[in-house]
């Protein structure tokens, strides 16, 4: 599997399909993660500061890492 190309969405650059997002979720993928608690808690406080719920945070927490990591490494 190739990994997608990078989307700019307005100011910043993205993986996430924005229709996706509008979709109905009953068609994503599903995955179960298991966070260290220390980790667990630096990302239920990110969402509660964003006012987003914890799977939307993670998803948008991927996102900004993979970005970062596939800006760095080309």
């Amino acid at each position: 599997m190739s990994i997608p190309i990078l989307k700019k969405a307005q100011f910043f650059m993205s993986y996430i399909d924005t229709t996706e997002l509008l979709q109905n979720q009953d068609t994503w993928k599903r995955s179960q993660v298991r966070l260290p608690n220390s980790l667990h808690q630096i990302v239920t406080q990110y969402a509660q500061d964003k006012n987003m719920s914890l799977n939307t945070a993670i998803i948008r927490l991927l996102d900004i890492g993979l970005v970062s990591e596939t800006q760095r490494i080309q």
